[in-house]
């Protein structure tokens, strides 16, 4: 069996990093997916990192990387990823290759110890499949596109349920927490009907007041 090689994809990482510098959208997806780990390359690893930490105060380019760099060689992979940018669609496949080509190199790494240890007089069977199997285990494949919603994408779908709300509120009402008895008389907390339009799925309502103040007792009354 000859040597085998780290599982890598260069023109990957420079193609979502060139991304990163170029669109918002590509900034915002790649980092609620992928973390310094998905990068190989010691360059593209610290390019990385700095584009997060640019992006707490503002989205970053390429000039405001190169502003932070001083090594000639890691200025010149920044220009080189910048020029890559070529629309949405071709970032997606780099974004592609990259997880998968992350996927494969834990693989390696999980079989390269497996390997290792058949080597070992200490390690039983046991041991070995418990370290595959705990290995393969943190392998996330939910990630798929198909579950990944743009934070545009989801304000827009947002804004859109809002208008259908305000212009047919008896249509979104929820889970009404007030109701009618004989006699016309309204039990429950009509006003929170009227603040919330009742409880929706997918809806977070934060409570708070001082202590003493009667949460606890407000909380057990909607409960009923």
């Amino acid at each position: 069996m000859g040597e085998t090689k780290v599982p890598t994809d260069q023109q990957a990482e420079m193609g979502v990093i060139g991304a990163m510098m170029n669109s918002e959208e590509a900034l915002d997806e790649v980092m609620s997916i992928a973390d310094e780990d998905f990068f190989y390359y010691d360059t593209t690893r610290k390019v990385f990192r700095l584009l997060v930490d640019l992006s707490n105060t503002a989205r970053p380019d390429s000039q405001a990387v190169l502003k932070r760099l001083e090594d000639t060689k890691e200025r010149a992979l920044v220009r080189q990823a910048d020029q890559m940018w070529n629309g949405m669609q071709g970032f997606r496949n780099h974004l592609r290759d990259l997880t998968e080509t992350y996927r494969k190199r834990q693989f390696y790494y999980i079989a390269h110890k497996a390997l290792q240890m058949t080597q070992e007089t200490s390690a039983t069977s046991e041991d070995i499949s418990n370290v595959m199997e705990k290995g393969i285990g943190t392998i996330s494949f939910e990630d798929s596109r198909e579950d990944i919603i743009a934070p545009k994408q989801y304000a827009t779908e947002g804004l859109e349920l809002f208008r259908q709300r305000f212009e047919k509120p008896e249509e979104a009402y929820g889970i009404r927490l007030s109701h009618t008895v004989p006699g016309g008389h309204v039990m429950g907390f009509p006003s929170l009907d009227d603040t919330f339009m009742g409880l929706r799925g997918g809806d977070l309502i934060l409570l708070a007041a001082q202590s003493g103040h009667g949460k606890t007792a407000l909380a057990q009354n909607l409960s009923r």
